[in-house]
């Protein structure tokens, strides 16, 4: 997908540049960022597909107690329009979740009552981490329905209360959405994948908390927030309870201690491609939004294994999942498209400031040669070579 990193970085090498100014990105921003807005006609058939999902849920399952949750991009106002549709299903017997055994039976039976219903494309993914059913409807596009993933609700109140905190996040974080489509790194399903839209909204709020100072909603208590990062409780060891789901959501009451400085997203965007293109330690740092800081991997013991003989097992992206602290969100990316991520963030960095917001949100188009880097690259492993920026091996 990247092909050599090296003679990207001269063809994307621009003489006499014309730099683009400040006002002129965050106006270029401000206007795409209303473009990407989803129309209230949208949000009203978000609702009338959650209910229609409720209610025949409720007929099939009479002896169950069913409420459907709209959460991720659609509820938290991260979503862009035409963005897919997350429903989480509710589903308790006698006042308590039903057995995961149950959970691929429900799934089949919504998958039945949808294709009578002519929904389209109707594929239950029993098998994944988390099973779920995935289908299109029609003048929406795609959704997806799962069962019981209460965490992914209280995720979707943690994000949607960082956008409430900061209004400067939810602008960015549509650009950085429109951006990773562009350049087709979004894509976590595939097969030796990239990242997906949530692993870069928490690189984003890390970033915001690192470089901005915007509070960790997790570590904010009796709206006092931790002075000494490294003294904080999970800081050190791992939390022994599997889902660790409290944040402070007093977000008004916060809004009186937290002021913001006065920097635009232009120049927010502009450094947080900076941060991950030039200054996060790959090598050696976790990004947690449950801290608020970089963690050592040694603190978090997810080590670089560099010895390693298979080189798809190395993590050498490591983004730590808020609420499931054992669960790297980036996993899904192998070492070598990683670096490829890497060099977007570099080349994103230098389009925007010598090209400006177009520059930036080029799309991408494959390369004729795709197999230097991508198959070369791997080999580098098994001499302990990992040509990323920050090391003594580094290509650019």
């Amino acid at each position: 997908m990247f092909g050599n990193i090296e003679s990207h970085l001269e063809e994307l090498t621009f003489r006499d540049p014309d730099t683009v100014s400040e006002s002129t990105i965050l106006q270029d921003m401000k206007a795409l960022v209303k473009r990407l807005a989803c129309t209230p006609e949208e949000k009203e058939k978000w609702e009338i597909l959650r209910l229609q999902l409720e209610n025949l849920s409720r007929r099939k399952w009479r002896h169950y107690t069913i409420d459907a949750y709209l959460f991720g991009s659609t509820s938290n106002t991260l979503g862009a329009t035409g963005c897919d549709i997350d429903i989480c299903l509710k589903v308790m017997e006698n006042g308590d979740a039903i057995r995961p055994g149950k959970i691929q039976e429900v799934i089949k039976g919504i998958h039945a009552e949808l294709k009578k219903e002519r929904f389209e494309s109707c594929q239950a993914i029993l098998h994944a981490r988390v099973p779920h059913l995935k289908f299109y409807a029609p003048d929406l596009g795609w959704g997806d329905v799962s069962i019981n993933t209460t965490d992914s609700l209280q995720k979707t109140r943690l994000l949607k209360s960082y956008c409430e905190l900061d209004e400067r996040i939810r602008p960015v974080i549509l650009v950085i959405k429109e951006w990773i489509h562009q350049r087709k790194i979004n894509q976590a399903s595939l097969d030796g994948g990239t990242l997906n839209s949530f692993c870069y909204t928490l690189m984003f709020i890390a970033f915001m908390q690192i470089k901005y100072g915007l509070p960790s909603l997790q570590q904010v208590c009796c709206l006092a927030h931790a002075s000494r990062r490294k003294e904080l409780p999970y800081y050190r060891a791992q939390c022994k309870i599997p889902m660790q789901t409290w944040f402070f959501d007093d977000i008004s009451s916060l809004k009186e201690l937290y002021q913001p400085n006065e920097d635009s997203i232009a120049k927010v965007l502009q450094d947080f491609l900076h941060f991950y293109a030039y200054e996060l330690d790959y090598f050696d740092q976790v990004v947690s939004i449950r801290v608020g800081a970089l963690i050592p991997r040694k603190e978090k013991n997810w080590l670089l294994d560099r010895s390693c003989s298979n080189p798809q097992a190395i993590k050498l992206l490591c983004v730590e999942d808020p609420f499931d602290l054992s669960r790297n969100v980036a996993t899904s990316a192998k070492p070598w498209v990683v670096e490829g991520i890497r060099w977007e963030f570099e080349r994103a960095a230098r389009e925007l400031h010598e090209r400006g917001l177009s520059g930036m949100l080029e799309k991408h188009v494959p390369p004729l040669d795709i197999s230097g880097f991508a198959k070369q690259y791997p080999w580098s492993l098994y001499n302990n070579e990992i040509p990323l920026r920050g090391s003594s091996k580094s290509h650019v």
